[in-house]
C-alpha cells in the first residue's frame, strides 16, 4: 500500500480535495499514516482514501473515470514509461495497480 501515491491518485485523476496524510499512532515506529480527503460526491466529511494502488478492484474504479474523462490513449501511452522495458499487450493486461497508477497520473498530467 502505498498512501502517497494514492493521495495523489484521489487528488489529481478521482477529484478527491484536501487530500493529506495523518499519522496514526503517535507510538508506532517507524510512523503509520493514514491517507484522508474528502470525497468528490460533496460530502462535507473526511474519508479514508480507496487503496488504489494495491488493489486493483480499486484500480479498475480510477481506469473508469479515466476512460470517462476521454484519456485512455494517454494512459495507454503512459504504460511506456511505467514498464522498465517496451509495454506488451500481456504485459499491459497484467500491470500491478501500482503500475495502473503511475500510468493514470502521467495521463492526466499529460493532460494538463
Amino acid at each position: 500500500m502505498n498512501h502517497e501515491l494514492n493521495a495523489q491518485v484521489a487528488e489529481e485523476v478521482m477529484g478527491w480535495k484536501n487530500t493529506r496524510l495523518i499519522r496514526a499512532h503517535r507510538i508506532s515506529t517507524p510512523p503509520v499514516y493514514i491517507p484522508l480527503g474528502k470525497h468528490p460526491d460533496g460530502k462535507n466529511s473526511e474519508e479514508r482514501i480507496p487503496d488504489f494502488s494495491g488493489s486493483l478492484d480499486t484500480a479498475w474504479q480510477m481506469e473508469e473515470e479515466i476512460a470517462r474523462r476521454g484519456l485512455q490513449l494517454a494512459y495507454t501511452r503512459a504504460f511506456k514509461t511505467v514498464f522498465v522495458k517496451p509495454p506488451t499487450f500481456w504485459g499491459l493486461i497484467h500491470a500491478t495497480a501500482e503500475q495502473r497508477c503511475r500510468a493514470a497520473l502521467e495521463a492526466v498530467r499529460e493532460k494538463c
